[in-house]
């Protein structure tokens, strides 16, 4: 009988250890998050080059969780989520994430018009929803209203939009090309700079 017992038990024990996935834990590399992960409390305004407006983002939560990747593959990754405050729509906002992307892996999208980040090397082409994104460059330095921001990376989607990622501050410059019909059938072609005029890192 006690035999019979200890067989139950095992057999019990291999049934429910079999049913467990065996899942590969991929996590954010450390380097990338110099550039996206942010304490609470920190601050980023910025400057309209067109209207001269201010804006203000104030992170308000950031949480870390892992998820499972795509229905038939057996890994899990670290996310990141963080909301935001944004003075202009004087609202919350779900604002950045990880996100998993088949064939890229961990991507970024940041609370600022969806801009995006990845941990590719410089000259590397990706594609998201039918738009190549590109790591066009990576800048020792840049300046910006007289100020010095060093370690940037340049990233572009498309023919419209380039986003500047400083380590440790993050966006430092957003830039977007608005096509608008002014009169009949004629388009202007505007180029907006978002420009950092302030921040703080609350660390």
């Amino acid at each position: 009988m006690k035999n019979k017992l200890i067989f139950i038990t095992i057999l019990i024990l291999n049934t429910f250890m079999c049913k467990q996935p065996n899942y590969e834990t991929i996590y954010i590399p450390e380097e990338m998050k110099t550039y996206i992960d942010f304490p609470v409390g920190s601050y980023w305004v910025y400057k309209d080059s067109v209207t001269s407006e201010i804006d203000s983002f104030y992170l308000n939560k950031s949480d870390i969780y892992f998820d499972r990747g795509p229905e038939g593959e057996s890994f899990e990754f670290e996310c990141l989520e963080q909301f935001y405050y944004n003075e202009k729509s004087h609202d919350s906002i779900r604002g950045a994430g990880i996100r998993y992307y088949t064939n890229i892996g961990l991507y970024y999208d940041s609370y600022f018009d969806s801009r995006f980040f990845n941990n590719t090397k410089e000259g590397d082409t990706i594609r998201i929803n039918g738009v190549n994104i590109i790591h066009k460059k990576t800048l020792p330095s840049l300046i910006i209203s007289g100020n010095e921001f060093n370690n940037v990376i340049l990233f572009v989607e498309g023919n419209y939009r380039s986003c500047y990622w400083c380590k440790n501050i993050g966006i430092v410059r957003h830039e977007i090309y608005k096509i608008e019909n002014e009169i009949g059938s004629a388009f202007i072609d505007t180029l907006i700079i978002n420009n950092l005029t302030n921040y703080k890192i609350n660390n």
